[in-house]
Parts: structure tokens; sequence; C-alpha cells
């Protein structure tokens, strides 16, 4: 027997197979709620992965080829310190090969209000290898409620505790993304978060 669907569009070969509400996700909750539940929901989802994803040891390796010239290329806004920390800890996590799934676009937008569960995830992006690699964007994508509060390492060491994560492998994934997202963002004329990935590693480094 086939999914049961809920709506479709036959013409745009479209299937509905569960309808979430948009309009109420993690974003909305507090962020002693929002972070442990997207801890758990990286823990739930870290199933053993078949192979041909790419992988979380594709993207150390392509930084710590990559990094040191991004950063001159965008007039080197970081200490060359940070940057050398960076390129040190993606040669690290580039050895470093757990074979579970990673959703690496979870984030609070992307866990909606459900029915079938209170909470679910939508537009995965699958990589292969460590949960950990998604601590950085789990910190910038909330970063403003976290500084308001001072209350950013609570929220990594809580989401470390609520997923099962090593900590020091979540606290390299975490400035090593954050490196990582704000060359990027420099590139494609980002203002604001940059700004955010700076406030973020004076904090952990």
């Amino acid at each position: 027997m086939g999914p049961i669907s809920v709506d479709d569009d036959s013409v745009a070969g479209v299937l509905l197979l569960e309808r979430l509400d948009p309009e109420l996700s993690l974003r909305d909750l507090p962020l002693e709620q929002a972070v442990p539940l997207l801890g758990h929901m990286l823990r739930r989802l870290a199933v053993p992965a078949p192979d041909g994803f790419r992988t979380t040891w594709d993207e150390a390796i392509e930084l710590h080829e990559s990094l040191r010239g991004r950063w001159d290329a965008v007039g080197r806004p970081f200490p060359r310190r940070v940057l050398s920390t960076a390129v040190r800890l993606a040669e690290d996590l580039a050895a470093d090969r757990p074979a579970v799934l990673v959703n690496r676009d979870l984030y609070y937008d992307h866990v909606l209000r459900g029915r079938r569960e209170p909470w679910l995830g939508i537009d995965p992006m699958v990589l292969v290898g460590s949960i950990e690699y998604q601590t950085g964007q789990l910190l910038w994508t909330r970063y403003d409620d976290m500084a308001a509060t001072g209350r950013l390492r609570w929220c990594l060491d809580a989401l470390i505790d609520a997923a099962g994560m090593d900590r020091q492998r979540a606290y390299s994934w975490a400035v090593l993304r954050c490196v990582d997202y704000w060359l990027w963002g420099l590139r494609v004329g980002f203002t604001e978060d940059p700004v955010r990935c700076e406030r973020i590693l004076e904090e952990l480094l």
C-alpha cells in the first residue's frame, strides 16, 4: 500500500504527505526549550548512513585547503591566529570519521509544529559524518537571543548534552564553521552574520 496523501497536484508532480504549521517553529520557543529539542532531534537522526553522500570530513578537507586563500581574498578580516586555529581544527576534523546521518541544514526555522509528532524537521540536506558539524549554525542562527541573555556557552553545552555529542569535537566544529561562514558571508555581501560569527568566536576562543 502506498502512502496516504493529504493533498496532491498530479500535473506538477507534487504529493503532500504531511501538513505542518508554517507559523510555529522552534524559533518561537525560548532557548532553554528549543536548544535541547534540537539536540535530541540531531541524535535521533544520527542513524548509520550508507555510502554515496558527501561527508563532514570532505567538508573539513576542503576548508583546510581553502581557508587561507579565502581569508586573503576578503581582506584578512580577522587575526592570523584565528585563521591558524581554524586551519588546524580542519586538519584534525578531516581525520575524524564517524559515519552517521547529519542534517546539515537543521536549525530553528526548519523545525515546525506537527501533528504526528510535536516537532518535525523540514528541507533536509544530508551529510554523513559527525553530528557535531551542526553546532556552529545552531549558534549563529539565534545568536542575538543568546547574546541578549549571555547564554551562548550555556546553549552550546545544552546542545552537546541533549545530543550526546563529543564536547571537544562540538567546540571544534563550532569554531571552524563560524570562521567558514564569516568568510563566505563577507564574500557575498552579508553585513550582520559576519559580525555574529566574530562575536561567537570571541567567546569561544
